[in-house]
């Protein structure tokens, strides 16, 4: 049974929550089946890893139903039960850890002529609770859903209640849905014209058009919403391309840096950022420190930050990529000891030290490099290949071919054995491996050969590197081969 739904559900549990889920199935308001306490009380014995033999499906109906059960069903219907107390469990749990939504349901329970005298005083109650940091399309479902409520609450008191009550309820309503439905209709456009172009597809969501002439000829104070201003700003961003509408969403950025989340900060610089790699991948060098910026920004803002406060460490190792692209070798060293306690215990000192040989590879420090990347077991099959990358370049660099042919070779049989690395990486690091031998020899022959050798082997390596689709460290092969003949 170890691998049965039921169990799998329960080992997602955090220890708080087993505790509570217990709780809950033990009251006889959620369930009223004493088996079914038994069943939870006997396989949460097992949390968290549930790897005991005493899972095994018959050993557990035998003690939940006695030795003369004569088939699994009854366990497995008991299973099913228990399954369904969890999903009502989390259910529960999930309108309880929000105000708002539990303040909304009691105001729903309450809205009936019999209840009705204590309805006004938990919808207002309800109405009030929780301002939160951003109005994202979000809060204004949860508005247009209070008001909504609140309007079919006038129109039942209707007698007793003014026109003009009625009416700003209603007025209110319509406000609400309308910022809804801007914010968000703007937001999907925004990740499916952003798709569309990584993928190179059209996309033409319904309604853009009119949306967008909308906010561009209106007056109307929709246009002024902070988000609808950013999410306007980011579509006009991925229609237009260039570098004014660019300028004009890191000034939005700015303007209405108190008015947005950390979630939302960071989905909007991350348009800006792709805006920025686009513009690198076409030849624009001087984007890269546009990109750089950004992370600092980000940094500056915490919006890179988890809600624990820690830093992915692909954030860790691309701000680094960057930065040391633009030999910001300085900046770089305090970045890293900076934000290396805020990397994931598992991976921290794989990450760190990875990052800070990279430091030591661009200051060409090739040995103190080299002993960084030997000290440490890169368990990460990714951080693994990208160490592996960088040990050939550094053999290559300080010219000892003994080493760089073993560690050709052993990338070789990691590349072959390990089942973790996808098929792309696979062929990036093959062609690697595989241009790093040809470049290599042709270095090594290099003075041997004449004049006109050295140029049409040259020119042929060069032509067969540039047709490669897919090679892991691309420019850096370019860059040696471009030495040799230099």
């Amino acid at each position: 049974m170890q691998q049965s739904k039921l169990i799998r559900l329960l080992s997602s549990l955090s220890a708080a929550e087993a505790r509570r889920f217990e709780s809950f199935v033990q009251s006889p308001y959620h369930n009223t089946l004493d088996k079914a306490v038994a069943l939870v009380q006997y396989l949460l014995a097992f949390y968290p890893d549930f790897s005991s033999p005493a899972l095994e499906a018959e050993l557990i109906s035998e003690r939940i139903f006695g030795s003369s059960a004569e088939s699994l069903q009854p366990l497995h219907d008991l299973s099913s039960h228990l399954t369904r107390l969890l999903e009502q469990f989390w259910a529960i749990e999930q309108i309880k850890s929000n105000p708002k939504e539990l303040q909304y349901q009691l105001s729903e329970a309450l809205l009936s002529p019999e209840r009705m005298w204590h309805h006004n005083k938990i919808w207002e109650k309800g109405r009030k609770t929780g301002e939160p940091e951003e109005k994202d399309a979000g809060y204004w479902l949860r508005e247009y859903k209070y008001w909504e409520q609140g309007m079919r609450q006038a129109q039942q008191l209707k007698k007793r209640q003014t026109k003009d009550f009625l009416d700003s309820r209603l007025e209110m309503t319509m406000a609400s849905l309308d910022r809804f439905y801007l914010i968000q209709k703007l937001v999907l456009c925004c990740e499916a014209i952003n798709r569309s172009k990584i993928l190179n597809t059209e996309f033409a969501p319904e309604l853009l058009q009119e949306v967008s002439h909308y906010l561009t000829s209106s007056k109307s104070e929709l246009s002024q919403v902070p988000l609808i201003q950013l999410y306007f700003q980011v579509l006009t961003l991925l229609q237009a391309a260039n570098d004014e509408e660019y300028r004009k969403l890191l000034d939005l950025l700015v303007i209405h840096q108190d008015h947005i989340s950390r979630n939302t900060g960071f989905a909007l610089y991350t348009y800006a950022q792709n805006h920025c790699i686009r513009q690198i991948n076409q030849g624009r060098s001087a984007f890269l420190d546009e990109l750089f910026l950004l992370y600092k920004t980000l940094l500056q803002r915490a919006y890179l930050l988890e809600e624990d406060g820690s830093l992915a460490h692909w954030h860790y190792k691309n701000i680094t990529t960057v930065a040391l692209r633009l030999k910001e070798f300085d900046w770089v060293s305090i970045f890293l000891e900076e934000y290396r306690d805020k990397l994931s215990a598992e991976l921290r000192e794989s990450v760190y030290t990875y990052n800070l040989a990279a430091l030591h590879y661009e200051q060409g420090a090739y040995k103190s490099a080299l002993k960084l990347l030997q000290q440490t077991d890169f368990t990460d099959v990714y951080y693994a290949l990208s160490a592996k990358s960088m040990l050939l370049k550094i053999y290559y660099e300080l010219e000892d071919e003994e080493a760089l042919g073993y560690a050709i070779q052993a990338f070789d049989v990691y590349l072959r054995r390990n089942q973790e690395i996808s098929k792309d990486h696979f062929l990036i690091h093959k062609n690697l491996l595989r241009f790093t031998k040809k470049i290599h020899r042709f270095r090594i022959r290099y003075a041997s050969l004449s004049a006109s050798e050295q140029k049409s082997r040259a020119a042929k390596l060069e032509a067969e590197l540039n047709s490669a689709s897919s090679v892991a460290n691309l420019s850096w092969l370019q860059a040696k081969l471009a030495d040799i003949s230099s």
